[in-house]
């Protein structure tokens, strides 16, 4: 153990440049562990406060909100992010200002769409046309949806020199920045419920840490000075680019949002909430592994695609994808076994019922190594593969849920879809 640490502080002393790529994936890895822990624990701590501040009909009132905006982001992703990663072009100022205007203009345009879906919900609501139990009969969904719409211009408007860091597996100021937001946001969430227990302390202290995070980008990452520019070359490739991420986006949001959409038109608000919060439990591992995912196998698998490097790329990807399932499953054992237990020791009566869903939503943690393959084909730029994967995977939750609760009426098999949702899409790999 002592030689381990010697070894990690040897590491951490070189520069970011001059690590080899097992030592980058290490650090990057570590700290986005750590810094993900540290903001799960914030999130466990605040919900526990919350809980006993706020009802579960407000819950299912955030979560559809949140489930609008996931819509309207991800039907417009154009992958800065990622093309910055991949980029031979990442030094250049007049490529970084233009993958920043068009964060810009995305921006803008994603508010423009919250505007409007508010606006139709309100008329929507004004016409009698939802359920008085319905959460799409609350008063305050269109206004609070609107406010919370701002969050979205302020993401627009982060410096790009964040993925320039990224893309060097530079994590640590990442981390720092991601760890102040997630310290911060859950105390001004609390401190404005405990005056104002509604929707609107979910809403104003994310547009808060949204400010304070838009800020930091600009002060953390020093780099090519943002400005509006549209260079004609760098524009079309970001757009060549964008169309392939766009469809898997498209597709995407299909799936991440079919049981909030769906479930949402068969239950009242309160069991959503309830549901909400089972799935945030529940998407504690997914959300880490995703992060370190997301974090450090793009520039990983991008160092291997050369020509001749075909069996290293694919002895490397199961090389990384091992501790990755193997994490997977031991959080699905854990949570099938304590999860009821958890939810007692932690919540109210009114939440019991989370426990059991937990349970059921558990059984598909073994399958997030699929997000893995995801990025080794991205560097391969393999897009209509992965577009393919994602349409199986959207196909299968949207006919499973529209089977189970219209037709069967079941919620055991809506939340059983929900869990084993990606294995058509992993059967197709094998075939």
């Amino acid at each position: 153990m002592i030689s381990k640490l010697r070894r990690l502080r040897t590491v951490l002393a070189k520069p970011a440049e001059e690590r080899s790529l097992d030592e980058k994936l290490a650090v990057s890895s570590a700290l986005t562990a750590l810094e993900h822990g540290a903001s799960i624990l914030c999130r466990i701590g605040s919900t526990l406060v919350l809980t006993r501040l706020l009802s579960p009909e407000i819950f299912g009132l955030f979560a559809i909100i949140i489930t609008f905006q996931m819509i309207v982001v991800m039907l417009t992703d154009f992958g800065v992010r990622s093309l910055i990663i991949v980029s031979e072009d990442v030094r250049d100022p007049e490529f970084l200002k233009t993958c920043w205007t068009v964060q810009v203009i995305r921006g803008l345009g994603i508010y423009g769409c919250i505007l409007i879906i508010a606006l139709i919900l309100w008329l929507v609501q004004q016409a009698g046309m939802t359920s008085a139990d319905s959460v799409y009969a609350a008063p305050d969904l269109a206004p609070a949806l609107a406010v919370a719409g701002l969050q979205l211009v302020l993401q627009g408007s982060e410096s790009v020199n964040q993925h320039v860091f990224a893309r060097e597996m530079r994590f640590g100021r990442i981390c720092l920045i991601n760890l102040i937001r997630a310290v911060l946001s859950p105390i001004l969430t609390i401190a404005i419920a405990w005056y104002w227990p509604s929707v609107w302390s979910l809403v104003i202290s994310g547009l808060i840490a949204g400010v304070l995070h838009v800020t930091l980008t600009f002060r953390l990452f020093p780099g090519a000075a943002m400005g509006f520019r549209l260079h004609k070359q760098h524009a079309k490739e970001l757009f060549d680019r964008g169309k392939w991420i766009m469809s898997h986006s498209i597709l995407s949001v299909a799936t991440n949002t079919a049981d909030k959409i769906l479930l949402s038109a068969f239950l009242p608000a309160s069991t959503l909430g309830i549901y909400a919060l089972a799935f945030q439990m529940i998407d504690v591992p997914r959300q880490l592994l995703a992060k370190i995912e997301q974090s450090v196998f793009l520039q990983t698998f991008r160092t291997l695609v050369e020509p001749g490097k075909v069996d290293e790329m694919r002895r490397q990807y199961y090389r990384y994808r091992v501790p990755y399932d193997a994490l997977a499953c031991m959080a699905a054992g854990g949570f099938l076994t304590a999860s009821p237990a958890l939810i007692d020791l932690m919540y109210d009566p009114r939440y019991a019922q989370a426990g059991e869903i937990m349970q059921i939503l558990a059984l598909g943690l073994p399958f997030l190594g699929m997000g893995v393959i995801r990025e080794a084909f991205s560097a391969q730029k393999r897009f209509r593969l992965m577009t393919l994967m994602s349409l199986i995977q959207a196909g299968t939750i949207w006919l499973g849920l529209l089977v189970a609760l219209p037709v069967m009426g079941s919620m055991l098999g809506a939340f059983l879809v929900i869990a084993f949702h990606r294995v058509p899409e992993l059967v197709t790999l094998l075939g």
